[in-house]
């Protein structure tokens, strides 16, 4: 439905009385902090059109920003309320080096929920080097950290961390009659750690179709890890969904599915991964896998499953300082997801470039460069 778009601290919105994609472009929003805002506390949006071709904005920028105690508005249940910074109805964009927390509390009775830092009907935006924790959801969904949402068309998340969120740490989901099909995004060089604190279904990333379905969703590379009792570290959940989980690193240290999916489909593809939990390994449809041989046995109904990975302790320092609370300068000096040389993690995986098309990108989480890393390797840290 369409937003409420007062209650904002920054509101940059097309929306004019003839309801046509007219908006702004070359927009530039840096070093600001938005607070205490019913609704969100940065928002590009333009009026609202479930058959759009074009978008009311174009190339937006939000860079060095911070976004907090938004809290959303109980007596509105219209729609979602409480999001940090959404960047929506937009071609072309780039959110840089942003930190959201605090946002979405009193969000309730909703059909959605708030997000942290999220994009949806927009093309070609990217969402970097920004931190999401402790984001919260009332009684609605959602409570996530980060989010790739309906009408996504190549957009990329990539060198985020998500942590101690109410809801998923990523969310990439779409939903029904939303505008633009949802294709074509990334999910790259992340680090997801100890999310669905209130919301048990989500984990640490949930790939869900709510009616239109996604289409070439890339998730590579990232570190999904959790000890809250979530359904599933990783979820995929829907019909209609294609996505390719290659080379990330998943891991639960409780009794916690690694991986559910929900319908067997020929258009997901799970790749090179290294997985580690306390039994419980995973789902596939109606059907619940002892182990990762058993996976593999099952995984010829399941296309690309072939290497599905290894499962073995991942040899982290999680004794390590870790959540770096907006610090955003100090995400590449984060040890406590970078595998010891010993590791398992750092001899599986698949080798992107030949098996599936996909420049990896030049550099990991922790912003070192890749170019002496030859040999593939699964999570969101090369070794020192």
């Amino acid at each position: 439905g369409e937003q409420r778009m007062g209650g904002a601290g920054i509101l940059v919105a097309g929306n004019p009385a003839d309801g046509s994609k007219s908006g702004f472009t070359d927009v530039e929003i840096s070093g600001c902090e938005c607070h205490d805002n019913a609704y969100y506390g940065i928002l590009i949006t333009g009026a609202w059109d479930t058959k759009a071709t074009t978008y009311a904005n174009a190339d937006v920028r939000i860079l060095d920003c911070r976004v907090h105690d938004n809290p959303g508005d109980p007596l509105y249940h219209e729609n979602h309320s409480g999001s940090g910074l959404l960047v929506e109805d937009c071609d072309g964009g780039l959110v840089d080096r942003c930190v959201a927390w605090e946002n979405g509390a009193q969000c309730d009775g909703a059909p959605g929920g708030p997000c942290g830092i999220w994009t949806a009907v927009a093309n070609n935006v990217v969402i970097q080097r920004c931190e999401a924790f402790r984001n919260r959801t009332g009684t609605s969904a959602d409570g996530n950290g980060f989010d790739l949402d309906g009408g996504c068309t190549n957009c990329v998340l990539q060198y985020n961390y998500a942590h101690d969120n109410d809801g998923a740490g990523i969310l990439v989901y779409t939903y029904q009659d939303s505008p633009h099909r949802h294709h074509g995004n990334v999910v790259r060089w992340n680090v997801c750690e100890n999310n669905a604190v209130k919301k048990r279904q989500y984990g640490e990333l949930y790939v869900g179709d709510g009616g239109d379905g996604l289409s070439g969703v890339e998730v590579y590379h990232n570190t999904f890890i959790t000890d809250q009792p979530a359904e599933a570290v990783v979820s995929v959940v829907g019909r209609k969904i294609g996505v390719a989980l290659r080379n990330n690193l998943i891991v639960s240290t409780g009794r916690v599915r690694a991986v559910l999916v929900e319908q067997d489909a020929p258009e997901i593809v799970i790749q090179g991964n290294a997985y580690w939990n306390d039994g419980f390994f995973a789902r596939l449809g109606s059907r619940d896998i002892a182990d990762l041989a058993a996976w593999q046995a099952a995984g010829k109904e399941l296309a690309g499953t072939t290497p599905l990975g290894v499962w073995a302790e991942p040899q982290l320092d999680l004794a390590s300082a870790r959540g770096t609370e907006g610090e955003v300068a100090r995400l590449p000096r984060l040890t406590a997801f970078v595998p010891k040389a010993t590791s398992p993690a750092t001899r599986t995986g698949i080798d992107l470039k030949a098996k599936a098309g996909i420049q990896r990108g030049p550099r990991d989480f922790r912003d070192r460069p890749l170019a002496g890393v030859r040999k593939p390797f699964a999570g969101a840290c090369a070794i020192e």
